[in-house]
């Protein structure tokens, strides 16, 4: 008991501390490399995990979110009891990432890290004042919030690896564009089922999303269609064995969007809605090796 008791409080702080998200931007990245046959440049890796594990830890720590009308989660009460370490965490993460830009980064990409650190700041932070004087983020815009997720991760775990490579004519080809789109539909799939997990608080908190809009089956409808959409463009691009495990993940991603309810546990929802991301990674890794 005391066994299983210590690996529930170890997985209990990989989930809720967001090292496992930010582990999944870290094999994003290194799949975006082993796809276009590219070295692997882990410094850059090692950049998404420390720039995902800042952003999401300093909104999950927003003062104005403890104070919301809606239920206390197991991760908000874990949140709160390990505030402090939080905080030290994610300074010592953003000093470790600031260094590894200054040390390897390339000054011709910063316009595109200076928009996408923007949009990840105001994405939560109140900025944009209303007619009734009160302030919101960029997440309570109506149906916004799914495209500025899905953007982000795509240009962090795409764009930027790529343009760490110094050569900017590689952006331009087709198998680039064509992987952006699947990085985008495969990330937008994912994060409708988030979507429906936060339908209750959405509705609490007047945000209205494509569950509150179309209502949950219409969302995992329309997430199933992503998935086609990612399939499709997998199949025109690729070959081999990296088109037998990218199309399984897209199946097992398609698994976990009919199985998704509101009511399911955050777990559910960290494992195997978050966990897709690194499935697919080891994935490519094992087709590729």
């Amino acid at each position: 008991m005391r066994v299983l008791s210590f690996f529930r409080i170890i997985g209990r702080g990989i989930l809720f501390s967001n090292l496992f998200i930010a582990t999944c931007a870290f094999g994003l990245v290194c799949q975006t490399y082993l796809l276009l046959h590219l070295p692997v440049r882990y410094w850059q890796a090692c950049l998404a995990f420390l720039a995902t594990f800042f952003i999401y830890n300093l909104d999950g720590l927003l003062p104005y979110k403890f104070n919301q009308n809606v239920i206390v989660s197991e991760r908000k009460v874990w949140l709160m009891n390990n505030r402090s370490v939080l905080l030290f965490s994610i300074g010592l993460a953003a000093i470790m990432a600031v260094f590894l830009f200054i040390r390897y980064g390339q000054p011709h990409y910063f316009w595109l890290i200076g928009h996408l650190v923007a949009i990840s700041f105001f994405y939560s932070w109140r900025i944009i004042p209303q007619k009734n004087g009160v302030s919101i983020p960029l997440r309570n815009i109506p149906l916004l919030k799914i495209f500025l997720i899905a953007y982000v991760w795509s240009c962090v775990t795409v764009i930027l690896p790529l343009l760490a490579l110094a050569v900017d004519n590689f952006l331009l080809s087709t198998n680039v564009g064509i992987l952006f789109m699947r990085r985008f539909t495969f990330l937008f799939a994912l994060t409708l089922v988030f979507d429906i997990r936060d339908y209750k608080k959405d509705k609490i908190t007047h945000t209205l999303t494509f569950p509150g809009l179309v209502g949950v089956f219409s969302t995992k409808v329309f997430a199933s269609l992503l998935l086609l959409v990612f399939a499709v463009l997998t199949w025109y691009s690729e070959s081999g064995s990296a088109l037998i495990h990218l199309e399984l993940s897209a199946g097992l991603a398609l698994l976990v969007v009919w199985f998704s309810t509101e009511n399911r546990s955050d777990y559910y929802f960290l494992i195997f809605a978050d966990g897709m991301m690194l499935v697919q990674s080891i994935l490519v890794l094992m087709a590729t090796h």
